[in-house]
């Protein structure tokens, strides 16, 4: 059966197909009593006062995310959130990423180890290969749980980036319920980060992607996935075992 895809500009973006698997779309779990959005809340506060030095609008923004699936029955679009910091601490945030990605699983009642898919083994594929080791990947983890890392972000071509307005939909993704937390990192010395205007790093998203990629589907994509930016600082000091555990 071929699997259905989104027309988006004339291209087709592949979503795999859940009829005839045996497998349903996840549901949510949820008591729809606020329980496990006050849980999320309570466990990002206490993340918080971990990571001193990330800016309130980043916490405001991990918890906003999360409001419309824990705090309520049925969700209709996923949560996605996009995480740009400087290469050298990008071992920092994807840290913080899973530590978030976990505190959001548990606070849905589905605690379970963070999933990583890193662009970076796939980063030598041609852009249709590419594109569909990185649809089997997400298939493969979504399908078994509640949230997902999309490593290394920059080093997803434009062609391949075009996956992700299926998967980060706010009508027709695949998996509504789930959060998707997508890491970009950027060389400071090519483009200053700055954590109160995190709408910069669309620009320069946009500006890599338009190389390959015409402005009007590069535009689409970005309305998926960069409603929610947000800019890791570094950190002076963490706990040792703080991201050992994760």
């Amino acid at each position: 059966m071929q699997c259905p895809c989104l027309i988006l500009e004339g291209a087709c973006c592949p979503v795999r197909s859940f009829m005839g698997t045996g497998m349903s779309e996840p549901s949510k779990t949820s008591d729809n009593d606020g329980t496990s959005y006050r849980k999320y809340i309570q466990d990002i506060e206490n993340l918080s006062q971990q990571f001193p030095k990330q800016k309130k609008r980043l916490w405001t923004t991990v918890k906003a995310s999360a409001h419309h699936i824990l705090n309520e029955t049925h969700s209709d679009y996923p949560s996605v959130i996009m995480m740009a910091t400087d290469i050298h601490t990008n071992n920092l945030a994807l840290c913080l990423a899973k530590l978030i990605t976990s505190k959001f699983q548990s606070a849905g009642g589905n605690p379970q180890h963070p999933s990583v898919v890193d662009v970076d083994t796939l980063k030598y594929m041609q852009n249709n290969e590419q594109k569909k080791s990185l649809d089997d990947r997400l298939y493969e983890v979504l399908s078994k749980h509640k949230s997902v890392i999309i490593d290394n972000l920059q080093m997803l071509s434009a062609e391949a980036a075009l996956l992700l307005h299926s998967y980060c939909d706010n009508d027709n993704a695949p998996y509504k319920d789930v959060m998707i937390v997508l890491m970009f990192y950027i060389d400071s010395s090519v483009h200053l980060l700055d954590p109160d205007r995190p709408n910069s790093v669309e620009g320069y998203v946009e500006n890599l992607w338009i190389k390959d990629l015409d402005i009007d589907k590069v535009s689409a994509i970005l309305s998926r996935v960069a409603n929610n930016i947000v800019v890791v600082s570094d950190e002076e000091t963490l706990p040792k075992t703080l991201c050992s555990d994760v």
